[in-house]
């Protein structure tokens, strides 16, 4: 098996997107420019370009030229040091990850009034109302207004509110919108359907 069909299968089992750059003139401009500089430099900016948050850099080689039995790799979580690729994988989606990761205080109890935008018809109110319902940390969620197509729940639930958030911002089915001023808790999103 070759080192990226390796880091497919790798990166595939943990269903993260892997892809290489196919690199362009002005790529190959960089990279010859910052070549005195590192890898790094080239990355870091190869990757501001595309708008990627992470890379990862894998050798088969050592600083010898010596092929190494198993690849190492650096990545923007920790350039400086080589590492062996399943551990900077590991690493690397777990600091990718971390901000969707919750640690929940089950002694903390919140409550959150949440309005959904966009919901027409009945059988998308349903499918709100069970999504949020089923979300692992709501004790309980009733129905407090409708106006339009707007429907707002008072929302109970285990945790602070930064850990609905972060649910409610993993959930391909709504896309959060700006807080109106009010002096409860609240959140709004728009219920945009599965992306």
């Amino acid at each position: 098996m070759n080192l990226l069909t390796d880091l497919e299968s790798k990166f595939l089992n943990r269903v993260i997107t892997f892809f290489e750059p196919i690199m362009d003139s002005i790529d190959i401009e960089i990279m010859e420019f910052l070549q005195p500089k590192s890898n790094i430099a080239f990355l870091n900016r190869l990757s501001k370009r595309y708008g990627v948050d992470s890379w990862l850099e894998c050798f088969i080689q050592d600083e010898f030229g010596l092929i190494i039995e198993e690849a190492n790799c650096i990545s923007s979580e920790f350039p400086k040091n080589r590492v062996n690729m399943e551990k900077s994988i590991t690493s690397l989606l777990n600091e990718m990850n971390k901000n969707y990761q919750l640690v929940i205080d089950p002694t903390i109890n919140s409550r959150v009034l949440l309005s959904v935008s966009g919901i027409n018809n009945y059988n998308l109110f349903k499918l709100v109302e069970r999504i949020i319902k089923s979300q692992a940390i709501v004790k309980d969620s009733n129905i407090k207004k409708i106006k339009d197509s707007e429907v707002t729940f008072e929302v109970d639930f285990m945790g602070e509110l930064s850990d609905l958030e972060k649910i409610m911002s993993a959930n391909n089915y709504f896309l959060r919108q700006p807080e109106e001023s009010s002096e409860q808790k609240s959140l709004y999103y728009s219920f945009i359907g599965k992306r």
